[in-house]
This record gives C-alpha cells, sequence and structure tokens, in this order.
C-alpha cells in the first residue's frame, strides 16, 4: 500500500532521479552525508485551458542537502517542457529536467550568512500546442 500511494504522489521521473541519485553514491541513509529530500516534489495537476502561466512558489535549498522540486505551469495544453533559455545558466550544482524537476545541492553559505537568494535566470515553458512562455527564477538557500 505505501509503494501505491507514494507511486501516484511522486511523478515517475522524480522517482527515477531520487533512484538514480542513491544508486550513485550522493545520499546517505542513517548515516554521514548528504541526503535526498523529496517533500517538495509536488502532487500538483495542471489544469488544462486558458492561457499557459507559471505557478509560482517558493523554491528553498537547505545547505549541504540534496534536494528536488516540481516547477509547476497551469494552462495550454499539457504536458509541458520545461528549458533554460538560450543562454542562461543554472545556479552551480542545479539541474533542470524537460519535465520541469529542478534538482541540486545548495552550496555553503558564508560565516554568519543564515539566508540568500539567487540571481534570477530565465526558463521557458512550452506546452504541447507549441505555446511558450518565459519566467524568472530565483532560488534561495538556506542554512539548516
Amino acid at each position: 500500500m505505501g509503494d501505491q500511494i507514494l507511486k501516484r504522489s511522486i511523478p515517475a521521473a522524480c522517482i527515477f532521479l531520487a533512484t538514480l541519485v542513491l544508486l550513485c553514491g550522493l545520499c546517505s541513509c542513517g548515516g554521514s552525508g548528504s541526503r535526498i529530500t523529496t517533500s517538495s516534489l509536488s502532487t500538483y495537476t495542471p489544469t488544462a485551458g486558458g492561457p499557459l502561466e507559471y505557478v509560482p512558489k517558493p523554491l528553498v535549498f537547505t545547505v549541504g542537502e540534496y534536494s528536488s522540486t516540481q516547477l509547476d505551469a497551469n494552462g495550454g495544453d499539457p504536458p509541458y517542457q520545461y528549458r533554460l533559455k538560450a543562454g542562461v545558466f543554472l545556479p552551480s550544482g542545479f539541474s533542470l529536467s524537460a519535465r520541469g524537476v529542478l534538482s541540486g545541492k545548495a552550496p555553503d553559505l558564508e560565516t554568519g550568512v543564515a539566508e540568500i537568494n539567487t540571481e534570477p535566470f530565465t526558463i521557458l515553458i512550452k506546452d504541447s500546442e507549441g505555446t511558450q512562455i518565459e519566467t524568472e527564477i530565483v532560488l534561495t538557500y538556506i542554512k539548516p
């Protein structure tokens, strides 16, 4: 039953990513080292129709922890494809899948700094009919 709930709550691509991270040794269960958190993976279900739009939410990553979050869009004709705008780079240590999973590990912060925001970067979201929008994203890094 627990597996059924997990599979319904987390998209297959996210489960694959988490499995890959565990197999590659980027994660440590119960010991020291980095750990992956999936609490920020969305169970959001897009609504078809209407204008395509990005659904903003806080994108907070804890220093020293590898985590993933699903970027969300609404309207248009799902499924959506996500990519960086030409000439734009993600913050170091982060990746963005075509399905909108943003993954990475926040870098250490300077002494005395508890939280910092990244420079904005632009992503493009395209629906299955070819409608495309762009939005600026900012990540927030926090100390545990």
